[in-house]
């Protein structure tokens, strides 16, 4: 319902008054799914581990779908709320909230940064999961990825107060006002900077990671740390456009760190499907044919989101698509970036039919084809209804790893 109003001139500032009424009752509907599913999220982590499996000991990628799913249930009572408020406004013509032009203004928050990296979290875990399977090894400091995850899910504190933080920096010197910079540099850096250390946190330790061993070069990490690193990208430019001196607030700017973001983390979703598809469905997907595309993929986000960025800093305006003009080569900029999103739904497509190929009728994958340290590895390519005929006691973060060496060691005997 959403897209078709937004098809029919419906969406934030559209002209369709109806229509506008239904973007605002689908999306409230919308964000009652996306908090009813965070919610089953939340409870799943909490009470479905296995025995002996604190939340220390759960996979990564377990812990990251936690720390964002419990985000947004904080955060999407809010965005319920407000939108409600703006349905009531719009559609009894009270204009308290600024009417079809205030839906940006009061709920746009939930389209842009820091909002997103809430939506990018549970794809930090299919990193931190895949890089150290790759490496046949286990993730370097486990405990300081924990950390890394939290520091990132800080990033709800921006939503739930609907706090857009910048940096003013006043002062021809560095020590003018220095109390006042102080106090607009904590928060700053608390809202900002912190999840970005977050992001960083996590490719320092993939990084560690594949240091310690000989990665095995295949599909699924080439997908998930190039998506990483365009995650990393749109969150490092998103600091910018908090500095107002910058003079990249409403600007197009903003657009290119949100694409960075959303590609970035839709190339960390290929790589997990590259990942876990062949326990799912029991076969492979070729290196050979998807590592391109991971790489074409990595190119369609630096393509999309740069651009953009660069006119940014050319100030051409945000939510407009012509009447202005600014020195440079705009025409160059937008063709860029249009060219970017031409190419990620190339790779898209070419990826689903990849997958869809593979999965039907590609080469069979063994039980444990990654040579995987975690319980689902454990069982059949494609596992059976029941999973297992009796619950594995869990004794550390790599229980399969400890029962294949236990084995080999005869103890398992």
């Amino acid at each position: 319902m959403a897209i078709a109003a937004i098809i029919g001139n419906g969406g934030p500032g559209g002209g369709e008054s109806d229509l506008v009424d239904l973007y605002l009752a689908s999306s409230v509907l919308l964000g009652l799914g996306v908090l009813l599913a965070a919610i089953s999220i939340v409870v799943s982590v909490l009470t479905n581990r296995a025995p002996g499996m604190g939340i220390l000991r759960a996979p990564l990628f377990a812990w990251s779908s936690f720390v964002g799913a419990l985000a947004l249930v904080l955060a999407m009572p809010v965005l319920i709320g407000t939108t409600i408020y703006l349905y009531i406004d719009h559609r009894y013509a009270r204009l308290g909230f600024g009417g079809n032009f205030g839906v940006n203004r009061w709920i746009g928050w939930a389209l842009s940064q820091p909002f997103t990296y809430l939506l990018a979290i549970p794809a930090l875990g299919i990193v931190l999961d895949v890089v150290p399977t790759m490496n046949r090894s286990r993730l370097a400091q486990r405990p300081a990825a924990f950390v890394a995850v939290g520091l990132v899910g800080i990033s709800v504190l921006s939503a739930v107060t609907q706090t857009t933080v910048t940096l003013p920096w006043e002062g021809a010197k560095f020590l003018d006002n220095a109390g006042d910079k102080i106090a607009d540099l904590l928060p700053f850096l608390l809202l900002t900077g912190l999840p970005v250390l977050g992001l960083l946190g996590v490719l320092g330790l993939s990084l560690l990671t594949l240091k310690s061993a000989q990665p095995r070069v295949a599909a699924p990490l080439a997908f998930v740390l190039l998506g990483l690193l365009g995650i990393l990208e749109g969150a490092a430019a998103h600091i910018l456009s908090g500095i107002e001196d910058a003079g990249l607030s409403g600007t197009i700017f903003e657009a290119g760190t949100y694409i960075a973001v959303t590609f970035g983390t839709v190339m960390i979703a290929f790589g997990g499907i590259c990942y876990w598809g062949p326990k799912l469905w029991g076969r492979n997907i070729p290196d050979k044919a998807a590592i391109p595309l991971a790489l074409l993929g990595f190119v369609a986000t630096l393509l999309g989101s740069l651009p953009y960025m660069v006119a940014g800093f050319a100030d051409q305006p945000s939510g407009l698509v012509n009447g202005f003009a600014y020195s440079g080569p705009q025409d160059l900029w937008n063709i860029a970036t249009c060219g970017g999103f031409a190419l990620m739904l190339l790779v898209t497509v070419a990826f689903i039919a990849l997958a869809l190929k593979s999965f039907t009728s590609g080469t069979t994958a063994g039980d444990d084809p990654w040579d995987g340290s975690t319980l689902e590895w454990a069982t059949t390519s494609p596992p059976p209804v029941e999973n297992f005929a009796a619950l594995a006691v869990v004794g550390s973060s790599s229980p399969f790893a400890d029962m294949k060496s236990s084995t080999s060691t005869g103890k398992g005997a």
